[in-house]
């Protein structure tokens, strides 16, 4: 009898130690909040793998102006990106943007803006890298590079002249390393 309840303590003890030691191991699981950084990484994965954000189409009318964050688009509100994606590797990027002409003279600035910032900051914290101009309904435009080094980017679609336009953006960035 002394044999078997040493038998049973020393296999509880086991039992406990196993339990405590692989918990141990477990991962923390967190809730992603509002304050909660989304690394591109955790879209793309390794190196050479692609992820993309795109955007429903829009409507520009004469010089309106709109600003889009780069990062998953939230689907209850209109192209808006609530918590843009922080990038921590060095990335190549390929931005299109499809410009169609409802009336007037069509005029379609795509620019492509970094920040340093791995947060929101202000308005001047960014800064214009690419940009290009279109004035012809239905001719895609384009951004690319291959040294994409900043912590978060966003696009501005800026209408120049009397017009009303829509466009539809599409952008893709691969992780080099």
């Amino acid at each position: 009898m002394k044999n078997k309840f040493l038998f049973s303590a020393l296999f509880a003890l086991c039992a406990l130690a196993f339990v405590g030691i692989s918990s141990a191991f477990d991962k923390p699981e967190t809730a992603p909040t509002t304050e909660h950084a989304v690394y591109a990484e955790e879209f793309a994965g390794p190196s050479g793998v692609s992820v993309s954000f795109d955007y429903r189409k829009d409507t520009l009318t004469n010089a309106e102006a709109n600003t889009l964050n780069i990062g998953a688009r939230d689907n209850s509100i209109w192209n808006t990106v609530t918590t843009p994606v922080t990038f921590g590797s060095l990335y190549t990027y390929n931005i299109q943007c499809i410009p169609l002409n409802l009336s007037g003279t069509i005029s379609v600035k795509m620019v492509l803006d970094a920040s340093n910032k791995s947060t929101p900051g202000t308005s001047t914290d960014w800064c214009a890298i690419d940009s290009i101009t279109g004035t012809t309904a239905g001719r895609v435009l384009q951004l690319s590079g291959t040294e994409a080094k900043a912590s978060r980017y966003r696009l501005r679609v800026i209408g120049a002249g009397t017009q009303s336009s829509t466009y539809e953006i599409s952008t893709r960035w691969k992780k080099k390393n």
